[in-house]
């Protein structure tokens, strides 16, 4: 219900704010000692951790790494993600898109299938100007011991394209095919967001595997309707 309240409100603050008023507190348990610990009253910082505890999930986190664990998930995959992707996005923009300086489509979406792990963004200067795109796990990143290391971006990118580009519908196959060049970079990653849910990459097999938003399509054939009314209305 808390993971939910949070795709609701969108900001940890109204969600402590709704807990608070529900009179829902953390959690409560006895020492061995037999002296009562917990069942305070949330904070922004004790809900965020509630809502990144990968142990809902049935997994365990070590350091950087998060594995299998052998306790059943008690919170459904989706939700979870959906939860940890709205972090990421409004965890320091109040609400805004996540700062996209070079145009990395799949910040926020591209996930490392070996360990789980998000795969953000980086680049490399070479030859003193010319800049190369890659997207790394944040795992291996962090020192911990995941194999993928990292991958172009601009490949990557052109492939997820591609298949979107496919879609069996007419309204976002006119949208790759007449006006995707002419749309300026906070669109076009907007535009993904909305078909794509998430992306995940092997890199032992280079399989690349494209998780779609169930009401994307409709939603984005029903935007570029509605812009075509108002320019007729206009």
């Amino acid at each position: 219900a808390i993971f939910e309240l949070y795709l609701r409100h969108e900001t940890l603050r109204k969600v402590v704010e709704d807990l608070q008023r529900r009179g829902w507190v953390n959690k409560r348990w006895l020492t061995r000692k037999g002296r009562d610990r917990g069942g305070n009253a949330f904070t922004k910082g004790t809900l965020h951790k509630l809502l990144t505890n990968v142990v809902y999930t049935g997994r365990i986190k070590y350091k950087s790494e998060v594995h299998k664990g052998e306790q059943p998930a008690i919170l459904d995959e989706a939700l979870w993600q959906k939860v940890q992707d709205q972090l990421c996005r409004h965890g320091h923009t109040n609400g805004a898109l996540v700062r996209n300086r070079f145009g990395a489509l799949l910040k926020g979406l591209l996930y490392c299938t070996p360990c789980g792990c998000r795969m953000t963004p980086t680049h490399a200067i070479k030859n003193g100007c010319k800049r190369y795109r890659y997207y790394a796990c944040t795992s291996g990143r962090n020192g911990g011991t995941c194999p993928s290391g990292s991958i172009g971006a601009s490949a990557l990118e052109t492939v997820v394209l591609e298949q979107l580009k496919n879609l069996e519908s007419i309204p976002v196959q006119a949208l790759f095919q007449q006006s995707w060049d002419s749309l300026p970079p906070p669109e076009q990653a907007r535009v993904l967001r909305v078909l794509v849910e998430r992306v995940a990459y092997d890199a032992g097999s280079g399989k690349l595997t494209i998780a779609l938003n169930a009401q994307g399509s409709q939603q984005l054939a029903d935007e570029l309707e509605n812009r075509r009314d108002d320019a007729h209305n206009d």
